[in-house]
């Protein structure tokens, strides 16, 4: 494992402790989903961001973190431009 990656789970491992302490401190769960958004889990970051609103609805950080995880996710659902035939349809 890289010394990048070692040091990124690490940081998401003590922001997720803190959190486990005091499930209401939203700068764990705000700091965990920015860790998790530098590894591209997007889905995990969105999780932790859905913490943070669920405590503070008007949370701007954590609703523009979450509106741009879910866009990359969009981005990586989408098929190739030079492809038009294929479209991929999203299902709720």
């Amino acid at each position: 494992m890289d010394d990048y990656l070692s040091r990124s789970l690490d940081t998401i491992n003590a922001f997720a402790q803190a959190a486990d302490i005091d499930p209401e401190f939203t700068e764990a769960w705000y700091n965990k989903g920015m860790a998790l958004m530098n590894l591209q889990k997007y889905h995990e970051a969105i999780r932790a961001f859905d913490k943070v609103l669920k405590i503070h609805p008007y949370d701007n950080r954590a609703r523009e973190q979450m509106d741009l995880a879910q866009k990359k996710i969009m981005e990586s659902c989408s098929l190739s431009p030079s492809s038009p035939g294929n479209q991929m349809k999203l299902i709720k």
